[in-house]
């Protein structure tokens, strides 16, 4: 567990203890859950907590992950009488914004909903049992010593930095999940070497990043930390970045997508004694099922190509769309290393690795918030934890 997650638990479970409540951490009852703890009263009512981390209030997000959450608590059938939602959110600071959207939901598509939005300076509001409260004197989350909040963070995400970010964070990681380097670099000599990036631009980007405590260095290399709020960041830089992107539609709109996947197989293929990187490699929701961690019938793709993406329309049926009209996305990277340097092979298809896809979903309309909490879930969360 994160040092946020366990401050942002840890303080939840001490105030709902003084209100009467009993009960901590417990596995999820139905598999479309996300459960952190449960908790009972003597009254006989009883609390599913989801916990959230986002870094800062970013309203779609936000409002994302509240939807999401009431959604799946109430699939496949409506709660239990007396089990109800709550929402535990750690943001670095209050946001006004945050308590009135979940006062929004609850009051749109859940009445019954709890929740908790607090701050790192230890100051919160709190909605449980048909009352709001203010919490307040809590211990502040401290950071650690000369890494105050958003020191250093401007360019840690820009296109040549993600494949580093990669570097750093991947390694030792399921091979069904990632194709790059097996192992961690030690030192800035070995992440130069390894990237192809400068020594003085590896050292420039390992400072900032510890600078912004994400990195610390110890005897072995670089551990990376504060997971989830250096996504955060990640995502929001990839979503105001620049990029070529081109909507595409179908030639043959009617074609089986078996037949078509068939088509992307054979333009993949890399020929007999020719290089083994491939001319696309398929993103977003497709890629997520190929890597076996789908979680919707959501099925759309994103190509990435390094090159000449005119050649892979022509040979897959595929032509320009209109901005929003598009059935799927050819995307020209950024940092084409950071998405070709570390694809697997799936079903015959190059998918890209599981952090991509993760970053690829949360930008997604369809279901991404989802899809991305399954691949933190069940691939991302235990991989980063064991590295500790």
């Amino acid at each position: 567990m994160e040092r946020r997650e366990e401050y942002l638990i840890g303080l939840l479970d001490a105030e709902l203890r003084k209100r009467g409540y009993g009960g901590g951490i417990e596995p999820a009852e139905e598999p479309l859950q996300r459960v952190d703890a449960a908790y009972r009263h003597p009254d006989g009512g009883s609390l599913v907590v989801e916990s959230k981390l986002p870094h800062l209030y970013r309203a779609e997000e936000f409002r994302g992950l509240v939807g999401d959450a009431i959604l799946r608590f109430q699939k496949p059938a409506p709660p239990a009488p007396g089990r109800r939602l709550m929402l535990a959110f750690l943001l670095a600071r209050m946001s006004r914004n945050a308590e009135r959207d979940l006062r929004d939901y609850a009051e749109r598509f859940m009445p019954d909903l709890q929740w908790l939005v607090l701050s790192e300076d230890g100051r919160g509001r709190m909605r449980l049992d048909g009352r709001d409260e203010d919490i307040e004197g809590a211990e502040p989350l401290r950071r650690r010593e000369g890494a105050p909040a958003g020191s250093g963070r401007a360019g840690l995400f820009s296109p040549k930095r993600q494949w580093l970010w990669k570097l750093l964070l991947m390694p030792g990681m399921d091979s069904r999940y990632w194709g790059g380097p097996r192992q961690r670099p030690r030192s800035v000599n070995e992440l130069a070497g390894v990237s192809g990036v400068s020594q003085p631009s590896a050292s420039s980007f390992l400072s900032r990043a510890e600078a912004a405590g994400f990195v610390r260095r110890v005897p072995s290399g670089f551990v990376v930390e504060r997971h989830r709020e250096l996504l955060d960041d990640w995502v929001h830089a990839i979503k105001h970045g620049r990029r070529e992107e081109h909507p595409l539609r179908f030639v043959y709109p009617d074609e089986p997508e078996e037949k078509w996947i068939g088509k992307l197989r054979s333009f993949c293929r890399p020929p007999e004694g020719g290089p083994s990187r491939p001319p696309v490699v398929v993103g977003s929701h497709l890629a997520c099922h190929l890597l076996g961690v789908g979680r919707s019938n959501v099925r759309l793709p994103w190509l990435y190509s390094a090159a000449k993406p005119e050649e892979a329309m022509a040979a897959l049926d595929l032509a320009p769309a209109e901005r929003g009209e598009g059935r799927l996305s050819l995307v020209v990277p950024s940092s084409p290393e950071s998405v070709f340097g570390g694809f697997v092979w799936a079903d015959g298809l190059p998918a890209g690795d599981a952090l991509q896809c993760y970053l690829d979903v949360r930008l997604s309309h369809a279901r991404g918030l989802e899809q991305s909490e399954a691949i933190m879930d069940r691939v991302l969360r235990p991989h980063f934890e064991g590295r500790k």
